[in-house]
């Protein structure tokens, strides 16, 4: 799912956003969780799993845009944790 999100970042006409992302743009847009309900009654993990596609997301991409990399890496220091995970975990298992 991280991979996936930095993914889409990268190439959005090529890598579709994950599922996660994607609730977490409707949720976003609409106020409402993803199932009918409250925050208790959505399934265990999923807004948390959209959370974290969400920060892959948005970290990778205003990383990638960024012109001073180093500068961006100071002002933004958890987005550049995110962005050292995108990294590893792109290492660990191959680009996507």
């Amino acid at each position: 799912m991280i991979l996936a999100a930095a993914a889409h970042a990268d190439d959005p006409g090529r890598h579709a956003p994950p599922p996660e992302l994607v609730a977490y743009w409707s949720m976003q847009t609409y106020h409402i969780p993803p199932r009918a309900g409250g925050q208790d009654d959505q399934p265990a993990g999923l807004l948390q799993r959209m959370t974290a596609a969400a920060n892959a997301f948005y970290s990778w991409r205003e990383f990638t845009r960024a012109t001073h990399k180093v500068t961006w890496q100071q002002e933004h220091p958890d987005g550049w944790e995110t962005c050292k995970l995108i990294l590893r975990l792109r290492r660990e298992h191959g680009s996507t």
